[in-house]
């Protein structure tokens, strides 16, 4: 009972007392600005964060904990592709009774626009392209 008291006064109880999103669109592949979003929140909270991948389209990160045995979600985030070359990122945080704590959005926000500025600079392999044989067309093998 102490617990579930503790939980309700720290905001909540459940995924239903989360911010409203906010959202912010950076330029590259979705699948690859997720990828190293994920591995920067990874590294700033080893093996808490939980990604899952939705029909192609989008990487959601979720990061829950629990006060006592009463779990709540500190935060979603997701990275979707909204347009080729294009991705929205959108964080939802945790709410407590003083408002939103506001201290995951601009960690992963920042995150996926810093991911996204170094894919973008990243040199692009070169295209290897065959060679053509140096024998005649003209004079076919027997």
């Amino acid at each position: 009972m102490a617990a579930l008291a503790l939980a309700t006064l720290l905001g909540g109880c459940s995924t239903s007392s989360m911010s409203e999103p906010q959202a912010r669109t950076v330029t590259g592949d979705y699948q690859k600005i997720g990828a190293c979003t994920y591995q920067a929140l990874d590294r700033a909270y080893p093996g808490l964060i939980k990604i899952a991948e939705s029909a192609n389209t989008a990487i959601t990160m979720t990061y829950d904990v629990a006060v006592g045995e009463v779990p709540y979600r500190e935060f979603e985030a997701t990275v979707a592709k909204t347009a080729d070359g294009v991705a929205s990122v959108t964080v939802k945080e945790r709410q407590t009774l003083g408002g939103t704590i506001d201290r995951f959005t601009r960690q992963i926000i920042t995150a996926a626009e810093t991911c996204a500025a170094e894919l973008a600079a990243a040199p692009t392999p070169p295209v290897k392209r065959k060679q053509r044989s140096k024998q005649s067309k003209a004079a076919p093998q027997q």
